[in-house]
């Protein structure tokens, strides 16, 4: 699989940025101070929240979806339209 490697448009970056405020200095040092493989783990931990999150908001619009759909439905959704090949086939 290719990744799109297209430069993030720095407006959107920007616009991003004054919403999300400047980062606590303490929770900075935090991360900092953790190894790389345990914040590999954290974000692989919010991760799999968003999906799990995603895929019940998913079933509570459509309980009838069925797994294949839910499972497009879920990747468009944490990845955009642009889906991996396969996927949508």
């Amino acid at each position: 699989m290719t990744q799109n490697r297209e430069k993030p448009d720095p407006e959107e970056v920007e616009r991003l940025r004054r919403r999300l405020g400047a980062p606590d200095p303490r929770q900075v040092e935090i991360w900092r101070a953790m190894s790389g493989a345990r914040r590999l783990e954290l974000v692989g931990q919010a991760y799999h929240l968003a999906l799990e999150t995603t895929r019940a908001s998913e079933r509570g619009l459509d309980p009838g979806v069925s797994p294949e759909e839910l499972d497009r439905r879920v990747i468009r959704r944490m990845h955009g339209d642009v889906l991996p090949r396969g996927i949508d086939e």
